[in-house]
């Protein structure tokens, strides 16, 4: 009964907390404005409607993987606007709860489940993005799934189903986010080499491994019939060379900061151009990334207008520079607790958590829209890296209360007596 009315306890104060920042942003009373402010929602919507026959054609598709445009599509049609928000709602309710439960499987911990939870509920760009049609609050939510996933599997995986409960919410991440093919391609090379080394039973996990690729296998022959490009998404390409390497050329060059003419000479180039020119001008290209690490962390959210809003606007400015300073400290901790206990868990999930803050870095003027999907993983890591690391510190402590009741007394006569 404590568990069921904590956890009450902690959705009402996140639905109350939801519910201010909705009424402070004036959400529902223009709803489908809000929802579809962003141009990229418009993309969304156009592949939403090819995939239900709305449109006879979406060039848009290459660029958009399906998923996320399928949900969309039946989310708008099953209830217009207010179906999208909802379905944006229990992703955002979801993810705080699937992420708060796998802290308490991974550590074992309900304050540090709670403390992760309060993490998740009290970030307002979080919320304001679950009033836009757009992916990132179903990326999130796919992140507390495979979280979860990974708190309830044994590690190394010995079943065919506890390889599918870890691999398929990553393949489902992949065909709404691209850039998950990344994070893909590791577990891939773990689950491959877990399966190798089973004693029994490896024909059926291999099974279990190549079905769980289905989503993406959709996508592939997708792209492939429609329109006839050989990859999951066009998008990756594009944003790298419009963004990242538009700027290097820009900075190199002394052109304008909007990059319109660096952008006519880089959207041409071939992906060997492109690492040829990141190879051959190394400073710069680090110096760029570093700079959009550094804005995209400690910046607002492009989502909420510092005119109309001014207090939640320096509210998620602060909470972003608290985090900031946050990921320095932890890093420590974390390096020390993968050394001390080895724990391949806490491994990947900071892995994950790195690799999607790095990547968004390689687009710089979105605001935090990008690292927010990240905090899925780092809070469960650090949690996770706390709680790995709590019994050497326990004691620590206990040591250092009885040292000085354990220290023998001078002899008589002695200098200190």
């Amino acid at each position: 009964m404590r568990r069921l009315a904590l956890i009450l306890a902690l959705n009402l104060l996140a639905a109350a907390i939801y519910g201010v920042v909705a009424l402070q942003m004036g959400f529902f009373s223009h709803m489908a404005e809000t929802l579809f402010w962003s141009p990229d929602s418009h993309s969304y919507r156009e592949v939403a409607d090819w995939l239900f026959r709305a449109i006879p054609s979406s060039p848009e598709s290459l660029h958009r993987p399906f998923l996320y445009p399928l949900l969309l599509g039946a989310a708008d049609r099953l209830g217009g606007a207010p179906g999208i928000w909802a379905l944006n709602f229990l992703f955002w309710l979801g993810t705080l709860n699937l992420t708060a439960a796998a802290t308490w499987r991974l550590t074992g911990r309900a304050l540090l489940a709670v403390i992760v939870f309060l993490i998740l509920a009290l970030n307002v760009s979080l919320i304001a993005l679950s009033f836009q049609a757009l992916t990132e609050l179903t990326v999130a939510f796919l992140e507390s799934i495979w979280i979860l996933a990974l708190a309830s599997t044994k590690w190394p995986p010995a079943r065919p189903r506890d390889i599918a409960i870890l691999l398929t919410p990553l393949a489902l991440l992949t065909v709404v986010k691209p850039q998950y093919q990344l994070e893909i391609a590791i577990a891939l090379l773990l689950l491959a080499a877990v399966i190798w080394r089973m004693p029994q039973g490896r024909a059926a996990s291999a099974i279990a491994l190549v079905a769980c690729l289905a989503p993406i296998a959709c996508q592939l022959g997708l792209n492939a019939v429609a329109n006839h490009f050989v990859g999951l998404s066009s998008t990756g390409s594009l944003e790298v060379k419009g963004y990242y390497v538009s700027q290097v050329y820009a900075s190199i060059n002394g052109l304008p900061d909007d990059l319109v003419a660096a952008r006519q000479v880089v959207n041409d180039w071939t992906t060997s151009q492109v690492a040829s020119f990141l190879l051959q001008h190394p400073e710069p290209a680090a110096r760029t990334l570093i700079a959009n690490l550094h804005y995209n962390l400690t910046s607002g959210s492009a989502f909420v207008d510092p005119a109309k809003t001014p207090l939640l606007a320096t509210v998620v400015q602060d909470t972003n520079r608290v985090f900031y300073r946050l990921h320095f400290v932890f890093l420590p901790v974390v390096a020390l607790a993968i050394w001390r206990r080895r724990d391949l868990r806490l491994f990947l999930l900071y892995a994950f958590a790195a690799a999607l803050i790095l990547t968004s870095s390689l687009i710089y003027d979105q605001g935090d829209r990008y690292v927010e999907m990240a905090i899925p993983f780092w809070a469960a890591a650090y949690a996770l890296a706390v709680s790995d690391l709590w019994p050497d510190l326990a004691r620590s402590l206990t040591r250092l209360r009885l040292y000085p009741a354990q220290r023998p007394e001078p002899p008589p006569g002695s200098l200190t007596s």
